[in-house]
């Protein structure tokens, strides 16, 4: 399964009050007040019909807040534990947010976010932990779903270059996609960002 821009927020981040609601009244359509609904209906959805991986495609919190990153991955450990491999890349919401806010009366305070190495530490286990290779310059890497297929997450979100895979990345991609064809392994790969013009 493939999931992308979850954009969980925390239901300690906000009252849902007016400030929150005029946000969200103003914004893109994120359904952040149902955000916690959505996750567990998610969970339960992927421990109840077990697919063989479940691929989340960034955006995973709403705005990089550093509880939501908690919370959710607590949540994404009962799907791990229910023996289903879980693997995360961030997106451009994820790292180091500048709009990460607490919603609480008639304001709004700054939230605590995390840095690509924090991230990377609280999401260790959800693909990195068990990658078959990856990229020291990036969040890419390759994990052996089966013996003839790899799942491949490409980092355009790089806390460097934002929006866009790297140079770098994009060798260690040819040297995975190689490797992949060497060893009879079809290939399946999966992003944040549009990397096409």
């Amino acid at each position: 399964w493939f999931v992308t821009d979850l954009h969980y927020l925390s239901p300690d981040l906000t009252d849902c009050g007016e400030p929150f609601l005029r946000m969200l009244a103003r914004g893109d359509g994120k359904m952040a007040h149902y955000s916690p609904e959505i996750a567990g209906a998610l969970v339960d959805a992927a421990v109840r019909e077990q697919p063989d991986a479940l691929l989340l495609g960034g955006d995973l919190t709403f705005n990089g807040e550093l509880l939501s990153h908690q919370e959710l991955a607590g949540l994404l450990a009962q799907v791990e534990a229910a023996g289903v491999p879980v693997l995360v890349i961030p997106g451009n919401h994820d790292l180091n947010s500048q709009s990460a806010y607490r919603y609480e009366g008639d304001s709004a305070y700054p939230a605590d976010t995390l840095t690509g190495a924090e991230f990377r530490q609280l999401y260790g286990s959800f693909g990195y932990a068990d990658s078959l290779t990856h990229d020291d310059g990036s969040f890419s890497y390759a994990y052996e779903l089966a013996e003839d297929l790899w799942l491949v997450a490409v980092d355009a979100n790089s806390e460097e270059n934002p929006g866009r895979v790297k140079d770098s990345t994009l060798k260690w991609l040819d040297e995975t996609l190689t490797q992949a064809e060497e060893q009879g392994a079809a290939v399946i790969t999966f992003t944040h960002q549009n990397t096409l013009r």
